[in-house]
């Protein structure tokens, strides 16, 4: 009589609210589990959500240092870029955050650079001078 092998484990979720993950990312050793829950807590959420320390907090078990932790790990990475823009006068005006599941490839759509130009802003430091490739050893 053939023996069937029973699988190791079983996926036992049936979830229709869904959210694909890099393996490259789950399977990076120099990347902690804290920093890779919270980047995927940013990327399960819809196109302009509005990300901040408080929701993610709420989203987790996680304290605030905990968080602020995992999101300096990500931009250390390359998966977070927090942005921020400044009026005609070099005034600050806002922030937002880009993040991706390739690190230093952030495709920031076209319309909201656009939009932010339109409305008298622009990036401060433009961040997009140095996208797609990691800082040089000892620069962040």
């Amino acid at each position: 009589m053939r023996r069937t092998r029973l699988p190791d484990s079983i996926n036992c979720s049936i979830s229709k609210n869904l959210t694909q993950v890099s393996n490259r990312l789950l399977r990076n050793p120099g990347i902690t589990h804290k920093a890779k829950g919270v980047l995927y807590l940013l990327l399960s959420n819809k196109e302009g959500w509005t990300p901040c320390i408080t929701s993610l907090c709420e989203m987790s078990k996680e304290g605030e240092s905990a968080i602020r932790s995992a999101l300096r790990e990500l931009e250390e990475h390359g998966y977070l870029l927090r942005l921020k823009y400044r009026d005609r006068n070099k005034r600050w005006a806002g922030s937002f955050w880009a993040y991706t599941d390739t690190p230093w490839k952030f495709y920031l759509q076209e319309d909201h650079v656009t939009t932010l130009e339109r409305m008298g802003f622009q990036l401060d430091p433009d961040p997009f001078l140095n996208i797609g490739d990691p800082p040089k050893k000892g620069m962040k």
